[in-house]
């Protein structure tokens, strides 16, 4: 079989078995059979076998031939509509021999030489398109993680980038979107030629720096979707998924991860396409008028490329990239591993922290906790198990920098330990100037993504310290409610113009600021500088140590919600609690919810199981030590 260098050539001898059996109408009717997706499933349980397919996430596209099978890492950001295509075709050779071919994983079908296509009538199957980007917030070294797992197949595909740069023949159009098409049976179907890519002034590369990113795009989309440039709906790096064959029990959701196997198409689609239907009441210069109205719209595959997926896995809530699925043996073993390292891996990881925090223990070993902390459930809006983190006192940022010194080093530091992280300046320009929440687009159809649309996991560092007097303007406010619905709920609220649809998330949130935050946060430690900062520990130019960092964090967020608290500790925690609110009334029931979750959060982190006393005991000195600091900064101001 050629299936992982030609999956299309597979599929067609796989069309006419289906089609050639007698008895067997659902295969033209519906397209029911007409897969590759059980042989590519099989091939690639074999060793090494995903590391054969290039990887989109590790090359640029325009060096992949179209029609080769590729893999893509990603998330959902769009979920369109489903869409109807012709499913087969007629093709007929100059001798009135007719055979018939199948338009599946394709918007675009080669006729052989001097042959002509026509699309069958009795042919109209079902696709999904999803829009696919890298995944926001991911950091480089999850990037270097993926690049290197393609190394091999770059180079045994070097042949194959050669023939990418090769004229590609004329081919006919398929359907795209919503608009199925056919052509008028006495019409030679080739399709246009290919549209060409704008000059590099036309459009604007920028790197994967996650929320950056995504502010980025907004701001641009914000500006260029007044002018009807298809080029500004493509967001960075983006793919236009088509899925067939979606099972009921596995459907794509906006933010889900996602790694997808599929052929990789990037030729135009024919100007000539007008809706199906036969005969219909409507004339046809109104259907040719809307199929090229809807054309128009849609980002061109050299701005967005399609991606024809054959097989796709769904990526678990708990993904991480160093470690195996959660819940198998190899899990286990991994997190023994990790458990047998915490004494040593701790430590160095704290110290660190500490010194990209300027001396201050205690903030870092909040940061920690909030790193590791995940939604473990949730009473009535409110999510349970967050740690939201406000480090308040922090040093300004110096005249014209784009970044506070504290969010450099922290960003830095968290940058090369967790697989999402990303930074989000606060200021009065960066709130009046973006959209931070998704936004539907109804003339466009598309979903405009916000710097809030994150993966499960993802840690967000505001750099409030960029704040300064100014006026926030309505969608500056409408940016602050959507922070505060996160920190509150862990929902973030698509806008689809007539209603707001939340989407449940879970992402953590730590606030780096001179005064105290504007957010509700409820956490908040006082800065405390030391006149000299300690050192980065030297375990930090060590690529073991890093890799078994990042392990343990993986490791240790997983853990926690899965920590368990023994039934007699949760009564003495209440009759401490009880003790506590006599001696001192203000202490209140949030108070205890947050020594219940940092006594969660330090028992993950030390990667036990069970709460014990220790944990609650330790979780109250920290507690007693932020509360300590706050009073004595008030007093200072």
């Amino acid at each position: 079989m050629t299936l992982l260098s030609d999956p299309l050539a597979d599929l067609q001898v796989i069309f006419e078995a289906q089609t050639g059996t007698p008895g067997n109408t659902d295969a033209l009717r519906t397209g029911t059979g007409v897969s590759v997706a059980p042989a590519l499933e099989a091939a690639l349980g074999s060793p090494d076998a995903s590391a054969a397919v290039p990887s989109l996430n590790a090359r640029r596209h325009e060096e992949i031939p179209t029609g080769a099978l590729v893999r893509f890492y990603g998330m959902v950001q769009d979920v369109r509509d489903p869409e109807f295509y012709v499913g087969a075709y007629d093709e007929t050779a100059p001798g009135g021999e007719t055979r018939i071919r199948t338009g599946k994983y394709r918007d675009a079908v080669d006729p052989q030489p001097n042959c002509t296509l026509r699309p069958r009538d009795d042919a109209t199957w079902q696709r999904t398109p999803v829009v696919c980007v890298p995944v926001p917030t991911q950091t480089e070294w999850v990037a270097r993680v993926l690049a290197s797992a393609d190394a091999g197949a770059a180079s045994a595909s070097a042949p194959a980038r050669a023939d990418a740069a090769a004229p590609r023949k004329p081919k006919r159009g398929v359907e795209e979107e919503s608009v199925p098409v056919v052509e008028d049976m006495d019409t030679d179907l080739v399709a246009a030629p290919k549209k060409t890519r704008p000059e590099k002034g036309d459009v604007q590369c920028e790197p994967c720096d996650g929320v950056a990113v995504a502010v980025a795009a907004a701001a641009r989309t914000a500006s260029a979707g007044a002018t009807g440039d298809p080029w500004s709906r493509a967001a960075t790096g983006s793919y236009l998924v088509k899925l067939y064959d979606q099972p009921d029990d596995c459907e794509l959701r906006v933010n889900d991860l996602v790694e997808i196997f599929g052929v990789l198409e990037l030729d135009g689609e024919a100007d000539t396409s007008v809706p199906v239907g036969g005969a219909c009441s409507a004339p046809e210069s109104v259907l040719m008028a809307a199929a090229a109205e809807e054309r128009a719209l849609r980002p061109p595959p050299s701005a967005q490329p399609r991606l024809h997926c054959i097989v796709f896995r769904k990526l678990p809530a708990q993904h991480h990239p160093l470690l195996p699925p959660p819940n198998t043996r190899e899990e286990q073993m991994a997190a023994a591993a990790a458990k047998a390292q915490v004494q040593a891996v701790r430590p160095v990881l704290l110290a660190a922290l500490t010194s990209a925090l300027g001396g201050d223990a205690l903030a870092a070993e909040y940061t920690l906790l909030s790193c590791i902390s995940r939604v473990i459930g949730r009473h009535g809006e409110a999510a349970l198990g967050k740690l939201h983190v406000n480090i308040s006192g922090c040093p300004p940022p110096a005249a014209g920098a784009a970044v506070s010194p504290a969010a450099a080093s922290l960003r830095a530091l968290l940058g090369e330990v967790l697989p999402l992280c990303g930074a989000l300046p606060l200021s009065i320009g960066a709130l009046n100037g973006t959209t931070y929440a998704p936004a539907k687009d109804h003339d466009a159809n598309v979903l405009r993504s916000g710097a809030l649309q994150l993966p499960l996991g993802a840690t967000l560092l505001l750099d409030e310290a960029m704040m300064a007097a100014g006026k926030l303007d309505e969608r500056g406010i409408a940016n602050l409610r959507a922070l505060t619905t996160l920190l509150d709920t862990q929902k973030v609220g698509f806008d689809f113009t007539y209603c707001t649809v939340d989407i449940g998330t879970d992402a953590t949130v730590l606030s780096l600021s001179c005064g105290k935050s504007m957010l509700p946060l409820p956490c908040r430690v006082a800065l405390r500088l030391e006149p000299v900062a300690p050192p980065a520990p030297p375990e930090l130019q060590q690529p073991a140590w890093l890799d078994a960092a990042r392990l343990y964090i993986g490791v240790a967020a997983r853990a926690c919600p899965q920590t368990n608290i023994p039934e007699a500790l949760t009564g003495a925690m209440q009759d401490d609690f009880v003790a506590s609110r006599r001696a001192s009334p203000d202490i209140g029931a949030d108070d205890f919810a947050r020594w219940l979750t940092v006594t969660r959060l330090l028992a993950g982190s030390t990667l036990d199981a069970d709460v014990s006393a220790d944990h609650y005991a330790r979780a109250k000195q920290l507690e007693a030590a932020r509360c300590e600091r706050l009073k004595e900064s008030s007093v200072q101001l």
